[in-house]
């Protein structure tokens, strides 16, 4: 009887675990003065949690990165800017170096249209952690079509 307690108590937190999802993501588009579209990708991150830099060392926690699958009519740039509540430092759970947001993380990718519609798909991949644990990665499929 023992034991069937511990398999359900068990059992338990991980549909907890898989069930957390303390970052939520946005995606936006915006046309500049010069014709660019800015592309972007923004997260809100949940209090005691981070999503990690897409510019990290191999070997330690899954890079934040932008896969995009389907380009048509536009040009995007392979470059992509971050900003938000950055933390550099060393990790004691990965035993390195890493580059880390905690509230808040925007992503901008600047695409270049042409003289049709643009339509981009693709998906964002990330990983989180707080303190103790981190979350297995997760992929959020995302979508942009631009009008000329």
């Amino acid at each position: 009887m023992k034991y069937i307690f511990f398999i359900l108590l068990f059992s338990g937190r991980l549909l907890y675990a898989q069930d957390m999802n303390p970052v939520s993501w946005k995606f936006s588009s915006e046309r500049n003065s010069e014709g660019q579209i800015h592309l972007y990708f923004t997260a809100e991150i949940e209090k005691g949690w981070a999503v990690y830099s897409q510019f990290l060392e191999d070997g330690g926690p899954i890079p934040t990165t932008i896969h995009f699958e389907e380009i048509k009519g536009c040009e995007v740039s392979p470059a992509c800017t971050e900003e938000g509540e950055k933390i550099e430092g060393y990790d004691e759970m990965f035993g390195m170096e890493v580059v880390k947001f905690k509230k808040h993380l925007a992503l901008t990718a600047t695409a270049m249209p042409g003289k049709k519609c643009c339509k981009i798909k693709g998906y964002l991949e990330y990983m989180c952690c707080d303190e103790s644990r981190c979350l297995p990665p997760k992929q959020v499929p995302f979508q942009f079509e631009i009008k000329k």
